[in-house]
C-alpha cells in the first residue's frame, strides 16, 4: 500500500501503523507503539527532525482543530496529510 496509515483511537492513542507511514516520516517502527499517545508521536518525530523550527504544542494544537474540523463534517476520504 502506497499510503502511509496510522489510526488513534477517541483518547488520542495509537492502535495502528503501518511501515509506509514511517517511511514517510523517517520513524523506525520500533519507535512507535501501540498505546503511544498522538502527542508523544508528534514530540518523537519532532526529535527526529520533521518539523525544524515548530513547536510540539504549534502541531498538536493545529492536529487536532484538524481532526476537530473533521469530526463536525463528518466522514470523508482524503489523501491530504495533516501537516509538515
Amino acid at each position: 500500500m502506497p499510503q502511509g496509515i496510522c489510526l488513534y483511537d477517541s483518547q488520542d492513542r495509537l492502535q495502528l501503523v503501518n511501515e509506509q507511514f514511517c517511511r514517510i516520516y523517517n520513524q523506525p517502527m520500533s519507535r512507535l507503539r501501540t498505546g503511544m499517545t498522538l502527542y508523544d508521536v508528534l514530540t518523537d518525530s519532532c526529535a527526529i527532525g520533521n518539523y525544524p523550527g515548530r513547536d510540539v504544542n504549534e502541531i498538536y494544537l493545529a492536529r487536532k482543530q484538524f481532526i476537530s474540523i473533521g469530526a463536525r463534517k463528518g466522514p470523508s476520504c482524503s489523501s491530504s496529510a495533516m501537516g509538515g
